[in-house]
């Protein structure tokens, strides 16, 4: 049997166990995305998604950002932090209760893919004073990635509905997964971390076998980690985003 390549945002949801329309698929590499497989039309799509189709059911539809693990890389490198960020204490830091103290940051350190497409943009920093530290910025700058996907959520949900569920895996997240926290209450959603170390590899094998042996099941993908948003911090992120969106367009 010859089977033809794929896409790797294709494979990538499938080897992180995103198979159905039900399901968001989430990437957090040096660059993020959210990707979900619909089998139904979509009439309208939101501007800031693009889709693919799979085969004659099947549409992925989605979005990526430029920067998601490159912000990590950037705070790691460039906020003099005392110590190794991997060894710092990223749960506490991460799933604390939200300060309107927090710096606002605009992380498009590489232009804007999703939502608004803008090449030239540049990362931008608010609400920085005499009294922030490193772990604010690190704190604002974490907080604008998960802001950056809550933008993204909202066209996805506009294209396919609310998800059922919610995967995802990534580098950034096996360096930092505390802060799945920030992201969960930015989405109101939980969120599963899942153990897949090369989703792509693992994709292209559950779309092999798709073709090879219809109808077979496809083993589940192992969870590490289940987190729940904190609702009460709704309100909180939707209050940034709005502030988000007027900076970005400064950016």
């Amino acid at each position: 049997m010859w089977l033809p390549v794929i896409g790797d945002g294709l494979a990538a949801n499938l080897g992180i166990g995103a198979l159905g329309a039900g399901t968001w698929g989430i990437s957090t590499a040096t660059s993020g995305a959210i990707r979900q497989l619909l089998d139904t039309s979509i009439p309208t799509l939101p501007s800031g998604l693009w889709a693919y189709r799979v085969d004659q059911q099947r549409t992925l539809v989605g979005s990526a950002m430029s920067d998601c693990g490159r912000v990590l890389d950037w705070c790691r490198n460039e906020l003099a932090m005392p110590f190794d960020i991997d060894a710092t204490d990223t749960a506490t830091l991460f799933s604390g209760p939200p300060s309107e103290g927090t710096p606002l940051v605009i992380p498009f350190f590489s232009g804007e893919r999703g939502t608004k497409w803008r090449g030239s943009s540049r990362a931008m920093f608010a609400n920085v004073g005499a009294s922030t530290t490193w772990k604010d910025m690190l704190l604002g700058a974490m907080e604008g990635v998960a802001l950056s996907f809550l933008r993204i959520a909202d066209q996805m949900r506009e294209a396919g509905g609310e998800p059922e569920r919610i995967v995802l895996s990534g580098g950034m997240t096996g360096a930092i997964p505390g802060w799945l926290h920030l992201l969960s209450d930015a989405l109101a959603m939980p969120i599963d971390h899942v153990a897949v170390s090369r989703s792509t590899m693992r994709g292209a094998a559950v779309m092999a076998l798709e073709q090879a042996a219809p109808g077979m099941p496809v083993a589940e993908v192992p969870v590490l980690n289940r987190v729940e948003p904190v609702l009460a911090h709704q309100d909180y992120y939707r209050e940034r985003l709005e502030r988000f969106e007027k900076l970005a367009d400064l950016a």
